[in-house]
């Protein structure tokens, strides 16, 4: 029994299916609120009712709907209406390096476990460096805060 739910949990052929269509229906997102065919940067509920309804759906809504009603029910932070609360809205790029980063999961905090991410992060921290005008010496760390 563990090991069908390993497989199902592993699933290549599910993960290459559900990707493609996450990246179709963000990329869908991402036109809708650039090109501001939504009207609003936030569609608003009160916490109570929002809480319901992720209540209701998570218990009779359709599992293939749950990136979609996610999108839906977030704020719009790439529709040009949006005025940030210290949050920026990423660059497509950093999504995908995002996707990377966790499906390896290769963290820097031990080389053998992340060897090209402590590679580009020296590179990029170099970069940095350069751009902000300290010296050949100069170096650093990349650090990532979790909310």
């Amino acid at each position: 029994m563990h090991k069908e739910l390993l497989k199902q949990v592993y699933s290549p052929s599910e993960f290459n299916s559900i990707g493609h269509s996450l990246i179709d229906q963000l990329t869908e997102h991402l036109k809708n609120k650039l090109f501001q065919l939504s009207n609003t940067a936030i569609p608003w509920n009160t916490p109570e009712n929002e809480l319901q309804f992720w209540k209701e759906f998570l218990h009779h809504g359709d599992k293939a709907d749950i990136f979609k009603e996610i999108a839906k029910h977030t704020t719009y932070i790439h529709h040009p209406h949006y005025m940030g609360h210290q949050v920026a809205p990423p660059a497509p790029i950093t999504a995908l390096s995002g996707l990377i980063s966790s499906l390896l999961n290769n963290g820097t905090a031990v080389y053998e476990m992340g060897m090209a991410s402590n590679a580009i992060e020296r590179i990029i921290t170099k970069k940095l460096c350069e751009k902000i005008g300290y010296g050949p010496n100069s170096a650093g760390s990349l650090l990532l805060a979790e909310p």
